[in-house]
């Protein structure tokens, strides 16, 4: 569980770095501080992709988990 859970920050820092870090990469930031929206909404709106991408990564990593019980025959779900 603790090497799971390892995996799991890496990937949790890999997303939040992918989804705010392409802004430079792509030369896209300048487009953004541009428009009619202000930057706490950006911001937000950036946290919630996160945490929706965070949440899909946990769901993905207990079924594996799961799955690998189940081929194993672990007992004591």
């Amino acid at each position: 569980m603790k090497n799971l859970a390892a995996l799991g920050l890496i990937g949790y820092t890999f997303i939040a770095a992918w989804v705010f870090g392409r802004e430079f990469t792509d030369k896209t930031m300048k487009d953004l501080l541009v428009k009619p929206v202000s930057r706490s909404r950006i911001v937000m709106s950036k946290l919630l992709v996160v945490l929706a991408w965070n949440v899909l990564l946990s769901v993905y990593m207990f079924a594996v988990s799961l799955a690998i019980g189940g081929v194993l025959g672990l007992t004591g779900w």
